[in-house]
């Protein structure tokens, strides 16, 4: 299977507590709470602030174990719109380092607040290492054009829709690449064919880390690069991969938002637990204070 895999928080209300007696020693004294300040219900909203993924392998002749730990630290502006992704990977074989690589990951959106271009560039000199261009018509991508500056190579990939305007094909020829997606009810690809290979997919019902970014990583993450376009939101997140009879699992543990905080990926049934990558998120909590709705006066 190593082919197959690579809310609102309510504050505490202060009851405070006054002498409302009065002066006029005819009046009994009374003295009890007056009105307090109203509930402040405060809104959380998550932001991914940190990717932290390690690939584990093992090389059966030489019994060699070999670490690849993947980092990426999120950017954003002061309104928290997303600004740059930094991006560094470490390889090391029984603790000796045999690679490392440092990366920007920038992008553009249109007007419409779409992503125009994803750009990856070398964190020393900023040169571009790979480009991806996309462009939409009828509020739909039609293709993205993958500049692989580093590589000295270019495809570029064709979607196709059906009436639903559901991403049905994925067609790059130029690096021999042709993707199938099909459907389940509630709108989840869950079976595609990358070259004619059928790969099922499973769900959670919780929110994906990249919700509310102007792209997905997933693919990026479970290693199907260039399978899905950054621009595909995946809903949910995904809890195994099956290939026929062999089916890969993974485990998630969540925050009181419902969004994954660590994620295992095995290799093949968790019951055999033989880890393929662990991935752990963090996120970034911006509370908003939401004034109370006005009740209607009644007489």
């Amino acid at each position: 299977m190593k082919k197959l895999l690579k809310a609102s928080l309510v504050a505490s209300l202060s009851l405070f507590l006054f002498n409302c007696s009065s002066d006029d020693s005819a009046i009994p004294t009374i003295e009890g709470p007056c009105p307090g300040p109203e509930p402040i219900e405060m809104e959380k909203t998550y932001y991914l602030s940190t990717i932290e993924q390690n690939y584990y392998n093992e090389d059966e002749e030489s019994n060699k174990k070999f670490l690849l730990q993947v980092n990426y630290k999120l950017e954003y502006n002061p309104d928290f719109k997303l600004h740059r992704i930094l991006y560094t990977d470490k390889g090391t074989t029984d603790n000796e380092v045999i690679r490392e690589q440092f990366l920007e990951m920038h992008h553009t959106l249109d007007t419409q607040g779409r992503l125009e271009t994803f750009t990856l560039k070398d964190a020393s000199d900023s040169a571009i290492v790979e480009e991806y261009t996309y462009t939409y018509t009828n509020d739909l991508l039609q293709s993205t054009k993958y500049d692989l500056v580093a590589q000295g190579g270019t495809f570029i990939a064709n979607f196709q829709y059906n009436e639903n305007k559901q991403m049905m094909t994925n067609n790059a020829l130029g690096a021999n690449l042709l993707v199938d997606y099909s459907y389940n009810q509630i709108n989840q690809i869950d079976r595609f064919k990358v070259n004619g290979q059928g790969i099922k997919l499973t769900y959670d019902d919780k929110v994906s880390p990249f919700y509310n970014l102007p792209y997905d990583l997933t693919s990026l993450i479970i290693n199907f690069n260039y399978v899905f376009p950054y621009t595909y939101k995946f809903p949910n997140n995904i809890t195994s991969f099956a290939i026929g009879s062999e089916v890969a699992d993974v485990d998630f543990t969540y925050n009181e938002g419902n969004l994954p905080t660590k994620a295992i990926y095995y290799d093949g049934k968790r019951e055999d637990n033989i880890i393929a990558f662990d991935v752990t998120y963090t996120y970034i909590v911006k509370e908003t204070a939401i004034k109370p709705e006005d009740t209607p006066k009644t007489d």
